[in-house]
């Protein structure tokens, strides 16, 4: 793009290069540049091949009768890079539509003309045409996309923006307007921003550097509304890691105040990250189960995550612990009774037990034991067995437990115990010998990878649809 001659630092008077030669075709018209002869002359001897156009360079043509006007922004204010050729390499042709008033008969008159265009438009023929310097981010864009020609049409806005089949990007003028408004907002306060922080670096470079106690280093200016122009439109991926952090502290002082100004965008905030948290939850289970056959990393990643095995349980809990003790110690010290989870009830402290066993642990045997019914395999009835002598023990030795360790707020009421073992049967023999088994079995719940699993996506799936269903509907 061209340089602005009303940029500061440049003269704010326009040279003519050239003049001005109208024409008129019934009611079309067109207003062509000529330029000088020795600035065509003092150009040839930079460029030997530069030839100028024979009879002018057409700037702008109008149609009375259709209401168009047709600019071709043309480099007539210096004699630096390519002068007396286009603006711009793209777009080579401006269109204004539905313009009113387009009849002229004289330069004078078209000069008129052009002083009609819109906002945001060169007016004046010696300054090229074109828009002004301000709004170049529009012709770097229309440029980069390879767009032929801007078309501005007045009236409606119905159906636009569009390009059409040429390449041509055809907008209403409201929307131009509304760009150009935006851009002019933005390099105002990119000016202002800019000069604050010029006269911070000044003083923090001189100033504070001669004498900090008396001229402490001020900070990076916090400006209203910072944040939702920074990130407000950006996607965590595109932020680095420290500014993910920093948004999370940030948003971590934030809590109380935030909720209680605005108590549904917390909630609403509260369960997104329940919805993403949940997403991120199934994903590594899936992977984990294709991946990690035993028990022992099944466990740490229970330990990592306990709420996945609080969704086992049908009233709230908490984690106690890990791998504690229930008692069943022999006089020499051997035979400690440990499961691997210990939870306790929200309400009354009650106490349950869990067991993991690995996700690839047979259910049944191979063969059926008669016809259409399987025996437990050795590690499912093991399992069953171990939790219910863990419950024994546990229930034995509570009272000294309680008074050793100074915990007052367990129970054993009833004892609840989890196994948490293999894979659900993809045949139905094997399916309904599972449940013949375990809902027979009065302490202890039997709960399969899968079903874990499938809690976890059922509840994904109702905070997704709650989540949907509170959002408002964008208009």
């Amino acid at each position: 793009m061209a340089l602005n001659n009303f940029r500061v630092g440049r003269p704010t008077t326009i040279p003519e290069n050239g003049r001005l030669r109208f024409s008129q075709n019934k009611k079309q018209w067109s207003l062509t540049f000529i330029p000088k002869k020795e600035l065509v002359a003092r150009v040839q001897e930079e460029e030997p091949d530069y030839q100028p156009r024979e009879g002018g360079i057409v700037l702008a043509e109008a149609d009375a009768n259709d209401g168009w006007l047709n600019i071709w922004p043309l480099n007539t204010t210096r004699l630096g890079d390519y002068p007396f050729r286009p603006k711009y390499r793209r777009p080579r042709l401006i269109r204004i539509e539905g313009m009113s008033g387009l009849g002229a008969s004289s330069v004078y008159e078209a000069l008129e003309v052009l002083n009609k265009l819109p906002p945001g438009f060169v007016r004046s023929p010696h300054a090229g045409l074109g828009l002004d310097y301000e709004l170049r981010a529009i012709i770097d864009m229309l440029d980069d996309h390879d767009i032929d020609m801007l078309v501005v049409r007045s009236g409606r806005r119905d159906g636009l923006p569009f390009i059409d089949e040429k390449r041509n990007l055809v907008i209403a003028k409201v929307q131009f307007d509304e760009v150009r408004r935006a851009i002019r907002r933005v390099h105002a306060k990119s000016l202002d921003i800019a000069g604050e922080e010029k006269d911070r670096i000044a003083f923090n470079h001189l100033l504070s550097s001669a004498d900090a106690s008396a001229f402490p280093e001020q900070p990076p200016i916090y400006r209203k509304d910072g944040v939702v122009a920074m990130i407000g439109t950006r996607s965590a991926d595109q932020l680095s890691s420290q500014d993910q952090t920093a948004i999370v502290s940030a948003a971590h002082a934030a809590v109380r105040p935030l909720t209680t100004r605005k108590p549904e965008a917390m909630l609403q905030l509260s369960r997104d990250i329940e919805v993403i948290t949940l997403e991120r939850l199934i994903e590594e289970m899936k992977k984990r189960l294709e991946r990690d056959k035993t028990e022992r990393p099944w466990q740490r990643f229970f330990e990592q995550n306990p709420f996945i095995l609080r969704l086992a349980f049908g009233y709230p809990v908490m984690k106690m612990g890990d791998q504690i003790s229930v008692g069943g110690t022999r006089f020499d010290g051997k035979g400690e009774k440990i499961p691997d989870f210990v939870m306790k009830a929200a309400a009354t402290g009650n106490l349950a037990l869990v067991e993991i066993k690995g996700p690839d642990e047979p259910l049944f045997g191979k063969e059926p034991y008669r016809g259409g019914v399987y025996a437990p395999d050795r590690e499912l009835a093991g399992g069953v067995n171990q939790l219910l002598d863990q419950r024994h023990k546990l229930q034995m030795n509570l009272a000294v437990k309680k008074q050793e360790s100074g915990i007052y707020d367990v129970e054993v009421y009833a004892v609840e115990g989890i196994l948490v073992i293999g894979r659900t049967p993809a045949d139905r023999d094997r399916q309904k010998s599972l449940e013949l088994f375990r809902h027979d079995l009065k302490s202890v719940v039997v709960l399969t990878y899968d079903e874990l699993l499938e809690k976890l996506e059922n509840l994904h799936d109702f905070l997704q649809f709650s989540t949907a269903q509170e959002k408002p509907a964008k208009s």
